[in-house]
Formats: C-alpha cells, sequence, structure tokens
C-alpha cells in the first residue's frame, strides 16, 4: 500500500508538537533543578556551607534511631570555637565570619566521608560519628583540633589570631532506647565545658 503524502500543513504540525514536546521537556527539566536547588538551600547553612540546624538535627535522629534497632556505637561531638567573641570585639565579625567558614572547612576535610557535620548554632558545630565507639571518636576529633589549631584568622593581613577548638564527645552504644537527642547533647556539652576548662584546643569524652 502507498503512504500518502504529507502535506505542507501536516509538516509544520508536526514541527510544531515537537517544538512543544521539546520545550515542556526543558521547563520541566529546569523546574526539578530549581526545586533541587531549593531543597539544597533549605538544608545547609549559608555562612560555612555545611548542613544547617534544622538538617542536622534530621541526621541526628536518623543515626541515633539505627543505633537503638542495631546496638551499634554512636558518636556524638559538640564543638565549640574557642573564643570568637574576642575575635569580633577587637578584629570585627568579618573577621569572626572568616573563623568559622575556616573551622567549618578544616571540620569537613578532616572528618570521615561517612561522618555528618552540621552548624548547631553561633559558633557551635555538630558532628556525628555513624558506628563508631569512643576511641575512635576522640582520634578523629583530637584530628580535628588539631588541624584546626594550625589556621590563623586575619582581616588586613597585619593582625594575626591562632585558631582553636574545644569539643565535647559522647557515644551511645545502642543499649539504652530511652536517651533522646537533648540528653545526649547535655552530655557532651559537659564533656565540653571539662575541655574549655582544661584550657581548650583539645576533645574530651565523657564515658
Amino acid at each position: 500500500a502507498s503512504v500518502p503524502p504529507v502535506s505542507g500543513n501536516n509538516w509544520s504540525t508536526v514541527y510544531l508538537s515537537a517544538l512543544d514536546i521539546t520545550e515542556k521537556r526543558l521547563l520541566q527539566e529546569e523546574l526539578t533543578e530549581a526545586l533541587h536547588k531549593m531543597k539544597i538551600l533549605a538544608t545547609v547553612d549559608e555562612l560555612t556551607g555545611l548542613l544547617n540546624r534544622r538538617a542536622i538535627t534530621e541526621q541526628f535522629e536518623e543515626e541515633l534511631a539505627r543505633s537503638i534497632r542495631e546496638g551499634s556505637a554512636f558518636g556524638l561531638a559538640v564543638v565549640d570555637v574557642d573564643g570568637l567573641k574576642s575575635i569580633n570585639d577587637h578584629m570585627g565579625h568579618l573577621a569572626g565570619d572568616h573563623a568559622l567558614k575556616l573551622i567549618a572547612q578544616e571540620i569537613g576535610n578532616t572528618t570521615r566521608k561517612y561522618d555528618q557535620v552540621g552548624r548547631w548554632g553561633g559558633d557551635e558545630f555538630l558532628v556525628l560519628f555513624p558506628g563508631t565507639d569512643a576511641r575512635t571518636a576522640k582520634d578523629v576529633a583530637q584530628r580535628i583540633c588539631r588541624a584546626i589549631s594550625q589556621k590563623r584568622v586575619s582581616v588586613d593581613e597585619e593582625i594575626f589570631v591562632d585558631l582553636s577548638v574545644s569539643m565535647g564527645i559522647v557515644v551511645h552504644d545502642g543499649a539504652d532506647p530511652q536517651l533522646n537527642i537533648d540528653e545526649l547533647i547535655a552530655l557532651a556539652d559537659s564533656a565540653l565545658y571539662k575541655a574549655k576548662e582544661s584550657g581548650g584546643s583539645q576533645a574530651i569524652v565523657i564515658l
């Protein structure tokens, strides 16, 4: 059987339909990309580029639930910048922001690929150590402290201030299903205060 010829009008209709489908696909791709970017922005701390408080809290809840469900160890560290108020007061908030960015970068570079890092608020960060015992968590935390202690911050390239952080660590072994996020944070904070009182720039594990 012969194929009927396609008229010029029919060719125009086919072309316009193909163009319409292509435009719809491009619009859909742009919309998907925009939604993806919005999702990322909703979970990222604007200053440091780390997970924001809401996102790191969600990760915290997931890791705690996994620890309880599987009976596996789970480490948590609260990180506090030593002397950030002094940097802000004497060098300005630009220097303080620069210090937070440098510290966030070093924490991200020093932790393991499966650890989770987020800005808890102000000059505090949270580090989650999945499947990690106390000794390993402290080893990683001490590496973070050493890495940050080698950094300095300045605004005018004339006055430099050495950076350091203190860290309090608690490890949940999954044995107590009643422990919640607030209680674990409180335990890590108590270890953090001991690190501060002992001179800072160190990590202490509460057992």
